[in-house]
């Protein structure tokens, strides 16, 4: 939703930079499931600039990644018309977004002041690769 062109946050903000990471089980610490549950952590950063590169906001969501169940990929390839989800998929399950809102500091280009904030609701979405290595 962040980085939807026609969405509230392109109005203020232009992306900068987007990053998605798939890294081993509980790298960060922060896990919320056991590792019999959960395979690794699925990692999203979205950094946006505001007023000719015055303002940041970077968007950090971290989450537990869990392998679909054989009936759950099954179920879900049954709707599908296009490509059909592979033994690679998980769930992502992602906690509350982190927001970093930024200003620059005088007139260097990365130093920046931040305001932290974890808010809005947790959240689960569905992952697939066809490369793995």
């Amino acid at each position: 939703k962040w980085t939807r062109s026609g969405g509230f946050a392109q109005k203020l903000f232009k992306t900068r930079k987007t990053y998605q990471h798939i890294l081993p089980y509980n790298s960060t610490g922060l896990a919320r499931y056991d590792g019999q549950t959960s395979v690794a952590e699925a990692i999203n950063v979205v950094s946006l600039d505001g007023l000719g590169g015055l303002l940041r906001a970077t968007v950090i969501l971290r989450g537990d990644a869990v392998p679909l169940t054989p009936q759950e990929l099954k179920d879900m390839n049954t709707n599908r018309t296009i490509t059909l989800l592979s033994n690679l998929a998980i769930r992502a399950n992602f906690d509350a977004p982190r927001i970093f809102f930024g200003k620059r500091q005088g007139r260097s280009k990365n130093a920046f002041k931040y305001l932290p904030l974890q808010l809005g609701p947790i959240s689960d979405v569905v992952l697939d690769t066809s490369f793995n290595d």
